[in-house]
């Protein structure tokens, strides 16, 4: 039985100590990893940070040129109005309209089409960087939602329509139709307030991405103390563990020497005969042979064994 009880402590001492080694390499580790992994997480971050500034940039311009479109919707409004006072072929109105049309509405509407295609791709890559973050437990940052489709779609139709202008102006150029005025007046008022919609949508998710960035930023200021947190805390579990291992290794080191667990030493034993007093019992203690007697050995034991009386 004290066979197995000995084995059965060295493997305690042996698991022990590889706990003891592996906690130590946890402690380290964790402040190892400590500084290299905030510096990776804040630059993943501020790089997505700065996605998000040229994404709204880039609708900042979107918007411009969208603003600039609608100005070009009202010139065209206002030609048409005059060209309606007077349908004559040679009237200059009729080639100015045809320039606002031809050239600077449509170049408008495809140059917005485009970049708005551009920022929504660059929105979806946005997407796919934050999934990956937002895996962390203290990264809580809502996608940007899929608006960008819907306005490119809007922005489509907006297109069609400038069109259907295109080929109305170039009836009227061609034949002086007077039908034709109103269909151009109310599809450029069409276009103007399509615009004015987008722009709207624009401006919400503008918002959006705002309230993103804001959220990002504080980000940016709570993560190295979330991962100092966890270092701590990393650190305090395995200290722990470190501590309990090196208990059981001196535990299991005391038994293997005695043979009993600290909890059930048995009690000191007194040992009697060496350091008993001389009065303890009756029995002197011993006397050195080169004593005074002149080596002879003092009788010790009963009076009446000497031949003398007892008193």
């Amino acid at each position: 039985m004290k066979t197995i009880a000995r084995i059965i402590s060295w493997l305690v001492i042996v698991i022990s100590i590889a706990g003891i080694l592996f906690s130590a390499v946890i402690i380290t580790g964790a402040w190892l990893v400590n500084e290299q992994f905030t510096q990776e997480l804040t630059g993943i971050l501020t790089g997505l940070q700065s996605g998000l500034e040229v994404i709204d940039t880039s609708l900042e311009r979107l918007d411009a040129g969208l603003s600039s479109a609608r100005v070009t919707a009202h010139t065209v409004q206002e030609a048409v109005g005059k060209l309606g006072e007077q349908m004559e072929q040679s009237n200059p109105v009729i080639s100015v309209l045809a320039k606002n049309v031809n050239e600077d509405l449509v170049t408008k509407i495809n140059s917005a089409r485009e970049t708005l295609l551009a920022v929504r791709d660059a929105v979806t890559a946005f997407n796919n960087a934050l999934s990956a973050v937002s895996a962390l437990p203290f990264v809580n940052i809502p996608a940007l939602p899929n608006d960008l489709q819907n306005i490119a779609d809007r922005l489509a139709d907006v297109a069609l329509l400038v069109q259907q202008v295109r080929s109305l102006v170039a009836d009227v150029k061609a034949g002086i139709v007077e039908t034709l005025i109103d269909p151009i007046s109310q599809s450029a008022d069409q276009i103007d307030q399509d615009l004015g919609d987008i722009q709207a949508a624009l401006g919400a998710f503008r918002e959006r991405i705002a309230s993103a960035q804001e959220q990002i930023a504080a980000l940016l200021s709570e993560i190295p103390v979330w991962i100092d947190i966890l270092s701590i805390s990393i650190t305090v579990v395995f200290a722990w563990v470190l501590l309990a291992q090196l208990g059981l290794v001196f535990i299991s080191r005391g038994y293997l020497k005695t043979g009993f667990l600290p909890w059930s030493l048995p009690p000191a034993r007194q040992e009697d005969a060496d350091l008993r007093s001389p009065n303890a019992g009756g029995v002197a203690a011993p006397l050195d042979e080169n004593a005074s007697t002149g080596g002879e050995m003092p009788f010790v034991g009963d009076a009446s064994e000497k031949g003398e009386e007892p008193e």
